[in-house]
């Protein structure tokens, strides 16, 4: 699986560390949630060719492509 498309799945939390060992992944989705807190800058998040987390209530720095 390449493609994770979450969006507009009333999902609520936290994005979990978890997602570091999500390295198959290439496209995420997780826009119009509910999700709250940190992004978590130290993981699998950084590489995905296309993230969208936009509608949620995130905060942190903005991730950068690697």
């Amino acid at each position: 699986m390449e493609f994770l498309d979450l969006s507009m799945n009333r999902l609520n939390g936290e994005i979990l560390l978890s997602f570091s060992n999500l390295n198959f992944l290439n496209h995420f989705n997780a826009s119009c949630n509910n999700l709250t807190g940190q992004i978590p800058t130290t993981t699998q998040l950084q590489s995905f060719e296309n993230l969208s987390c936009m509608g949620n209530h995130l905060r942190g720095p903005p991730l950068s492509k690697t």
